[in-house]
C-alpha cells in the first residue's frame, strides 16, 4: 500500500553558481596541481571551466550532484538513513538510495524523490533511461485517491490502491491530459502505455495505446483520441449468462434448469495489480429449478462473480487475436424444497468444476485454469510499415457492459472498425 506522506513545496533546487577563479585546483591523480583560470562553484565544490580529464571531472560532478541529492533529503525529513552511494545512471542524472525513497538529481530537473510502487514500477520499467528523471516528487492528486510522479521525458506514473501503479507517456498521455486527467470521464490508467512495434529496423509503427478505467486512448500517425467502441449492454450480458449457465446445467442434468429472470447484483471496482489492474467483476443472480418424479420441484438461488478479460498466446510478436475469457471469482448457492442441501452443494461442486479443470484449458492453453473460453476475435494487427491495430482490449463497464475497445483513427476508418465490430457481436448473441 502506498504511504500517504504530506509533501513539500515541489521546487528545483539548484545550487546558487558562483564564479570564481582559483589559482589552483587541487588535481586528483599523480600528486601535481591542475592550473585552471576561471571556474565555478556548484554546492561548494569548485568545478573548472574548459575540458577536464574524465575521472577528475566525473568525481566533482558526482560529489556535487550528492550535495544537491543531500540537501533535498534533508528537506524531506522523512527520507531515512542512506542505503547507497551516488551513481551516475544516465547522462547527467545521479542517484542516491535512501530507506524510504530513491532521490534523483540532474542539472536541468533538480533533485526529486520517488518512492513506494511508483519507485518499484520506476525501477522495473528502467524509467531513469525510458522515462528521464523525475521533475516532481510523488504527489497526491486533486481528488484526493491517487499519488504519482511526472518525468522529464513527457511520462507520469500514477498509482492508487485500486489500480495499482500505471505509466502513461507520449501523445497519449498529452491526450489524456487535455481530458483533464484523472478526473476526465477515462479516470485512472489500468495498464501501462503499449507501443506497436515493427518487425524489422525498416518498419516503424507509431501506433501506442493506453487503457483506462472507463475506455482508452490510442495514439497513430493520424492523430489521438479515445478508442471507440462496440458494446453488448449490461442487459445483453445478463441475457448471455443465463443462456451459457443454463446449458451448462442442462449437460450436468436433464431435470436442471433456469427461469428466465436474471439479475446482476453489483460490479466492483478494479483491483489492485503491479504491471495490469484487475478488472471490474459482475454478480449475477439466477433462479433455477430441479425437477423432482412425484415432489414439488427444488427451487435454486445460483449467484455467480464473473471477470471477462481477454487472453492470447505467447508470442514473440503481437497478437493477430485475442480470446474473450471469464473467469470465476466465486459462487455460492442456497436451495428450498427436497434434497435442497444435497442439491445445492452439487451445484456449487458443479459450477466450480467448469471453470478450475486443475490445468489450462487442453484445447487453448493461452486460457488458464479459473476461467472458460467465449470468443476468439481477430486484432487485425499489422507490424510492418507504419503499422496497423483494430482491437485494443476489452472493458467491463462500470453499469455491467462489456466495451469491445477499437482504434478511432483515422476517424472514417474508426468507425468503420466499430460498425463492423458491432454486427459481429450481435452475430456471435443471436447464435
Amino acid at each position: 500500500m502506498e504511504e500517504l506522506i504530506i509533501m513539500p513545496e515541489i521546487r528545483t533546487p539548484n545550487a546558487p553558481v558562483e564564479i570564481v577563479e582559483p589559482p589552483v585546483v587541487p588535481s586528483v591523480d599523480g600528486g601535481g596541481v591542475l592550473h585552471v583560470r576561471g571556474g565555478a562553484t556548484v554546492g561548494g565544490v569548485t568545478v573548472p571551466h574548459g575540458p577536464l580529464d574524465g575521472s577528475v571531472g566525473d568525481a566533482l560532478r558526482r560529489v556535487s550532484a550528492g550535495k544537491e541529492i543531500d540537501k533535498k533529503a534533508t528537506r524531506l525529513g522523512w527520507a531515512g538513513s542512506i542505503t547507497g552511494p551516488v551513481k551516475e545512471v544516465g547522462p547527467g542524472v545521479y542517484l542516491r538510495p535512501y530507506e524510504h525513497c530513491d532521490i534523483y538529481y540532474s542539472a536541468g530537473t533538480g533533485a526529486h524523490e520517488v518512492h513506494g510502487d511508483i519507485r518499484a514500477k520506476y525501477v522495473a520499467l528502467n524509467g531513469v533511461h525510458l522515462f528521464g528523471p523525475p521533475v516532481t516528487d510523488e504527489s497526491g492528486t486533486p481528488d484526493g485517491i491517487g499519488r504519482f510522479n511526472h518525468f522529464q521525458h513527457s511520462a507520469s506514473i500514477y498509482w492508487t490502491m485500486r489500480t495499482g501503479p500505471m505509466s502513461v507517456g507520449g501523445s497519449v498521455r498529452d491526450r489524456w491530459q487535455n481530458d483533464g486527467w484523472e478526473a476526465g470521464a477515462l479516470g485512472y490508467p489500468v495498464v501501462d502505455t503499449q507501443r506497436l512495434a515493427g518487425l524489422s529496423p525498416a518498419d516503424s509503427p507509431n501506433i501506442a495505446w493506453c487503457v483506462f478505467e472507463n475506455g482508452a486512448i490510442v495514439t497513430t500517425g493520424d492523430g489521438s483520441d479515445k478508442a471507440v467502441f462496440a458494446e453488448l449492454t449490461s442487459e445483453q450480458m445478463r441475457t448471455f449468462v443465463r443462456t451459457r449457465f443454463d446449458a451448462e446445467l442442462h449437460r450436468q442434468s436433464e431435470n436442471l434448469g433456469l427461469q428466465p429472470q436474471v439479475e446482476m447484483l453489483d460490479v466492483s471496482q478494479w483491483g489492485y495489480g503491479f504491471w495490469a489492474s484487475v478488472p471490474r467483476q459482475a454478480t449475477y443472480r439466477l433462479h433455477g429449478f430441479h425437477k423432482n418424479p412425484g415432489v414439488a420441484d427444488t427451487d435454486f438461488v445460483l449467484d455467480v462473480r464473473l471477470r471477462f478479460s481477454t487472453a492470447w498466446p505467447s508470442l514473440f510478436t503481437a497478437p493477430t487475436f485475442k480470446t474473450l475469457i471469464a473467469a470465476l471469482d466465486s459462487v455460492r448457492v442456497s436451495a428450498d424444497g427436497w434434497g435442497h442441501e444435497e442439491l445445492a452443494r452439487r451445484l456449487a461442486n458443479g459450477v466450480h468444476r467448469v471453470f478450475f479443470r486443475g490445468s489450462p484449458d487442453p484445447d487453448r492453453p493461452h486460457i488458464p485454469d479459473g476461467a472458460i473460453f467465449i470468443a476468439d476475435f481477430p486484432t487485425g494487427v499489422s507490424q510492418t510499415g507504419q503499422g496497423n491495430i483494430d482491437v485494443i482490449d476489452v472493458l467491463t463497464t462500470a453499469q455491467g457492459g462489456l466495451q469491445v475497445l477499437l482504434n478511432p483513427m483515422p476517424p472514417i476508418i474508426g468507425g468503420i472498425r466499430r460498425m463492423v465490430a458491432q454486427q459481429r457481436i450481435d452475430i456471435f448473441l443471436q447464435g
